[in-house]
């Protein structure tokens, strides 16, 4: 028996193993691979699309050997194949109903739907979803500006509202209740709000993939830095956070260890190492 075969590691991407410092890539890289010479299990679960996963990480396929969460939970993606192996979309109606509820507000706003390799924005005006439209669309990424309606024609899997810090919980407040059990909204960055399913995030879809992929009970140790990252780990069996994480973040972890930038990657493989 190996000493990590009964566990299998999640690790967000930006805020945790995306590092700014080459030496703590390089670090986090050579303790995923000793990991895995030794049983072990590494995905990543991310808010990230399939083919932004590899933008950020070119060497995925490599440095997984589990199906990896997309779309914070609204697909899992197969690196080794290159294939969805499931998918979770939204349905249109509440989204539809979300946007027309903030469009009688005067919060100022942008927003993005993604689907399985397509961006939509239904609307052009708000300097931050300008941005987005113009870095998307110069990496070669498929964005398209169509009316609202004609967003039914795709799955969709996540979408994305841009606002200041400030805005962004003021539309938390405004829509919690309302789509309470149908939406959640969830920060991902100071500017960025992730919408989702209500029954569907990292958390489930980490849960349902390690039931159907194994065939034994695994331990599951879970590594995040932001809120979009809450749920993921509060149900993990060992939860980790870098020291850059939220305070929010930090209260549910059992540690917290470096920065990003150092490798807390690394670091949880040495903790793990200290306790199988």
């Amino acid at each position: 028996m190996k000493k990590f075969e009964n566990v299998i590691i999640a690790s967000d991407m930006d805020g945790t193993f995306i590092t700014n410092d080459p030496v703590g890539m390089e670090r986090n890289r050579e303790r995923i691979a000793y990991f895995k010479e030794n049983g072990g299990y590494f995905t990543f679960a991310s808010g990230r699309t399939y083919q932004s996963v590899i933008q950020a990480a070119p060497d995925v396929s490599e440095l997984t050997n589990a199906p990896v969460v997309v779309y914070n939970g609204a697909c899992l993606y197969d690196y080794s194949q290159m294939r969805e192996i499931e998918n979770r979309p939204l349905a249109f109606e509440p989204l539809r109903e979300l946007i027309e509820f903030l469009e009688t507000t005067d919060l100022a706003f942008g927003c993005r739907m993604t689907t399985g390799d397509k961006h939509l924005f239904y609307r052009l005006d708000y300097p931050l979803t300008v941005q987005e439209f113009d870095i998307l669309s110069k990496r070669g990424e498929n964005c398209l500006l169509l009316p609202l309606e004609e967003w039914q024609q795709y799955p969709l899997y996540r979408m994305t509202l841009r606002a200041e810090d400030s805005t962004i919980h003021q539309i938390i407040e405004l829509c919690e209740e309302r789509f309470r059990g149908r939406l959640m909204l969830v920060p991902s960055e100071p500017t960025m709000m992730d919408v989702q399913d209500a029954k569907v995030n990292k958390a489930v879809v980490l849960r349902d993939m390690v039931n159907d992929y194994f065939d034994r009970p695994m331990f599951l140790c879970a590594i995040g830095d932001y809120n979009n990252d809450l749920e993921m780990l509060k149900n993990a069996n060992l939860a980790c956070c870098p020291a850059n994480a939220l305070d929010s973040i930090k209260a549910v972890c059992h540690h917290t260890l470096c920065h990003k930038d150092q490798g807390v990657v690394a670091d949880v493989i040495d903790l793990l190492d200290t306790m199988f």
